[in-house]
């Protein structure tokens, strides 16, 4: 896509975005009023666009699709107003909703029905800016809710592709964390194998050094023990101090002794 047709759609879209406002405003003047539609059409084509909406500048407005949204909802009124009854939920009626949310409900639900050429996330993404702009307290939710129910009904097929592509980026996240989850596992199985190789590696060495020393003891008290064996056998020199013990003399034949 070139800059200038970027440009282009970025300047479609931000028209379309002041006509969606607009229209919900001159709808609600429409209702609150009374007045004919063609003479408040006529009225903001003249005098109000250019004004600031709230916060936004109503400016560089889409004049065909305002005018196709002001035309549309109040010709198709009775059956938006049927839709989004069924939409909401048990104990609200249309009536009860704020004025100017069950215009931007309505808008928007006509944009649903007559131009299928918007994409349907398109739409109400759109509508919630809207929202957001007039809203307060919980209204945001109450708009997102029918919006949604009201595009499953009116465009299930967007919403089918939607969740198809969904549920694959979710089975794909799943996938990828099982993966990961699952390579951590085994890094950690390793990291504890590896650790428990070296406490045995580590305990079968300590243990062949008691055995290696205990050997080593038991040898040396052997040596000693066979030394002092030999010691105790040798027999006792005797030393020039030792006294001599008494002889017998006996006589010999020619007188003499013996000693």
């Amino acid at each position: 896509m070139t800059p200038q047709v970027d440009a282009k759609i970025h300047s479609r879209a931000v028209k379309r975005g002041a006509a969606r406002l607009a229209s919900v405003q001159a709808l609600y003047q429409i209702e609150a009023s009374n007045t004919d539609c063609q003479d408040v059409i006529a009225e903001f084509e003249a005098f109000r666009f250019g004004e600031q909406v709230e916060s936004c500048q109503l400016e560089q407005v889409d004049k065909d699709w305002f005018r196709g949204l002001v035309l549309g909802v109040t010709r198709e009124q009775q059956s938006i107003d049927s839709l989004i009854s069924a939409a909401l939920v048990q104990g609200w009626t249309l009536a009860r909703i704020d004025p100017v949310v069950r215009n931007i409900m309505r808008s928007a639900v006509y944009e649903l029905l007559k131009h299928q050429e918007v994409p349907t996330r398109a739409v109400i993404s759109e509508y919630m800016q809207v929202t957001d702009v007039f809203s307060v307290d919980k209204e945001p939710q109450l708009v997102n809710g029918v919006l949604n129910r009201l595009a499953r009904e009116l465009r299930p097929q967007s919403f089918s592709t939607f969740e198809e592509k969904s549920t694959l980026e979710e089975k794909s996240t799943l996938e990828e964390k099982s993966t990961l989850e699952e390579k951590s596992t085994l890094e950690e199985k390793s990291t504890l194998e590896e650790k428990s190789t070296l406490e045995e590696k580590s305990t079968l060495e300590e243990k062949s050094t008691i055995e290696e020393k205990s050997t080593l003891e038991e040898k040396s008290t052997l040596e000693e023990k066979s030394t002092l064996e030999e010691k105790s056998t040798i027999e006792p020199v005797p030393t020039p101090n030792d006294k001599p013990q008494d002889q017998k003399v006996t006589p010999s034949p020619n007188g003499s002794s013996y000693g």
